[in-house]
This record gives structure tokens, sequence and C-alpha cells, in this order.
């Protein structure tokens, strides 16, 4: 990767095809993207606050990236940060650029699994997986992780339109700035010390769980469509 970035130019992405992730009949035959677009900003960030502002948070990532690997020698990671290498089997760069940036949309759920916002109010889905060797164990915990992070931003999505005046009295003793994501209103609901909110959240979950009873059944097998350029994701699935 160091010697394709050193001949990378900014505002420009190249490929290399016939790149193998992976070995024997899993390997996966894909595409090598990098490349680093060129910066277009919205209007309303152009002005001199809004560059400084810009050029402020540079520096405090500049700052993080130096001290990421204490004990090691200086690398290069300032100077590759913002230079992206792409795995694809999308067809050409502009899709697969174009797959990659929805990956943001879904970033927080990555973070949530994990620590959290904070560091401590995740799932600890990375520190739990690490100690497993089985794939079959792995997978039905991602699967327990994945029904649980629904239901729980279920809840919270609820509790945010809720019109029960106690829901909503005990929902916005939670944060200042009432930023808070449904993940984060689900995860106070389930966790929520003082009680108060018990008969509420008994009563959402019965009518969950009333209208999952009064769905039709789904059909023995559910077709599985990912957006192009994620086949390695349907190949890890």
């Amino acid at each position: 990767m160091r010697a394709l970035l050193a001949g990378a130019t900014v505002g420009h992405w190249r490929t290399w095809s016939g790149t193998q992730f992976g070995g024997g009949k899993g390997a996966v035959a894909a595409t090598l993207v990098i490349g680093r677009g060129l910066l277009v900003l919205p209007r309303h960030q152009r002005g001199p606050g809004s560059l400084a502002a810009r050029a402020r948070q540079r520096q405090v990532r500049d700052a993080h990236l130096r001290d990421k690997h204490p004990g090691q020698a200086p690398d290069a990671s300032v100077e590759t940060d913002t230079w992206m290498v792409l795995f694809t089997t999308a067809p050409g760069w502009q899709t697969a650029v174009t797959t990659y940036r929805q990956r943001w949309a879904t970033e927080g759920s990555y973070r949530d699994a994990q620590g959290g916002w904070d560091g401590q109010h995740g799932w600890g889905l990375e520190r739990l997986v690490a100690g497993l060797s089985d794939p079959g164990r792995v997978e039905r915990v991602v699967g327990l992780w994945a029904l649980g992070a629904l239901v729980q931003s279920w809840v919270g999505a609820q509790l945010r339109q809720a019109d029960d005046p106690t829901a909503r009295a005990v929902a916005a003793q939670w944060t200042t700035t009432g930023r808070l994501s449904v993940w984060g209103h689900g995860r106070f609901a389930f966790t929520d010390p003082s009680g108060a909110l018990r008969p509420w959240l008994r009563a959402t979950l019965q009518a969950g769980a009333d209208r999952l009873a009064a769905a039709p059944p789904l059909p023995a097998t559910i077709p599985l469509r990912f957006p192009k350029g994620a086949r390695l994701l349907q190949d890890a699935a």
C-alpha cells in the first residue's frame, strides 16, 4: 500500500484489476481502488470562521494520529490518513466510491456495537467476539446483537414519539441538548434506574409483540439483496 500511495495523485483515482482476497475456493476476484477526491465545500462552509474550524479539527486529528502508536517510530499516518484504499467488486471506481459513502449512514451502528458513544454504553461486541474461536458461536452472538440492536432502536424510536407525559419527562432527564439517537434512547429506556418508565416500556413491548403476532408469516426463505459493490458482505454473511 505504501508503494502504491507514493504514486497516487490528488484528484485522481487509480485501479488495479484481478486482486485476490483470501485463498482457495473462497478467494474473491475484485479491484483495488486508490485515490483522494478534490475537497468541495458547501457554500455555507467556505467562510473564514468555517475554514478556521476545519483547520482546528485537522490539527486535532493529526495530533491523534501521531499519538496513535506510542513507543513506535513515527510513521506516515498523517500523510496517508486522507487517502482512500478500497477493495471492491464494483464495476469501476465511481461506483466503488459512491457505494462506500453509504457506510457513514451506518457508522454509528458499528460504534454502538462496540463501546458506544462514550466507550461505556455500547454492547462490547468486539471484545466478546475476540474471545470466541468457533465460527458458529460468533454467528449466533452477532445474530443476537443484531436482534437486540433492532429492538433497542425500535423502543428508542417509540419513546421519541411517545405522548405519555411520564415517559417524555423521564427521557428529558437523559440529555441537556436532546441530541440522543434512537439507539441511545432505547439503551436508557431499558436501564433507567428510577423505574418510572417500566409501565410504558412493558406496554410498548407488548404492543410490539402483538404487531408481530398479527403480521403474515414470512416465506421459508428470503432472498438477500445487496447493493452493488457489496459482494464481500454477501460472502461474509
